[in-house]
């Protein structure tokens, strides 16, 4: 009666401890805007760079994340980078996946008035730490 006792225990040790995260996939932040409930799941566009970012090998993609703002009363997407060996700019987009933000721009971006960022996206081996 133990030796059945203790495999059980045995048993279910091992079915609570070990996890498939690397199946889940990354985090997703369930959030509002763009007239959804989800933008994650109901933004077609975003939802297919989430899941390519999700199947790329690449390593790189663990420094890698994509934030949901505010910037004057709209909702944004920053995909931004934490890699400490890169220097780079962040690609800024509206709700139609558009980039609001282009390098060619002659008109200064208002970054001072992006508001509300909240972590949307992160790859499941992230490797950043910070406050936004």
């Amino acid at each position: 009666m133990k030796k059945q006792l203790l495999l059980l225990l045995v048993t279910f040790v091992f079915l609570f401890a070990c996890s498939n995260d690397d199946d889940q996939g990354g985090f997703i932040n369930v959030i509002a805007g763009c007239g959804v409930s989800n933008v994650a799941q109901d933004l077609d566009w975003l939802r297919e760079e989430i899941n390519r970012r999700e199947d790329s090998t690449a390593e790189e993609m663990k420094y890698c994340y994509i934030i949901s703002a505010d910037l004057n009363g709209e909702t944004i997407f920053i995909y931004e980078d934490c890699n400490p060996l890169v220097d780079k700019a962040f690609p800024i987009l509206n709700c139609e996946g558009t980039i609001i933000n282009p390098i060619e721009a002659t008109e200064p971006f208002p970054y001072a008035d992006i508001a509300n960022r909240q972590l949307l996206w992160t790859p499941s081996n992230f490797e950043c730490s910070f406050n936004l």
